[in-house]
């Protein structure tokens, strides 16, 4: 009933072009989260000019760990965190 209320709480609305770059890693296999909606939160960080990288799992589910078999994401990690820990 209070559609303002729910876009205060949503993270989505308080990004900005100063917000912290985002790593988002999702299984196309997922069947708990759609993969639209990481889709969709990349183009709204676009939007924004929010630094991110996004990585597609294929065939992953939903939880897997660093190195799910599909894809080692450790040297994935190591980077993102380099680049942007400084």
């Amino acid at each position: 009933d209070h559609p303002e209320i729910w876009a205060k709480a949503s993270p989505v609305e308080h990004l900005s072009k100063n917000s912290p770059p985002i790593l988002i890693v999702h299984g196309t296999e997922d069947p708990t989260v759609n993969i639209g909606l990481s889709e969709e939160f990349v183009e709204i960080l676009k939007a924004k000019g929010v630094p991110f990288e996004y990585v597609k799992i294929e065939g992953a589910k939903h939880s897997f760990g660093l190195r799910p078999p599909q894809q080692d994401l450790t040297s994935v990690v190591r980077r993102f965190l380099a680049e942007n820990l400084k």
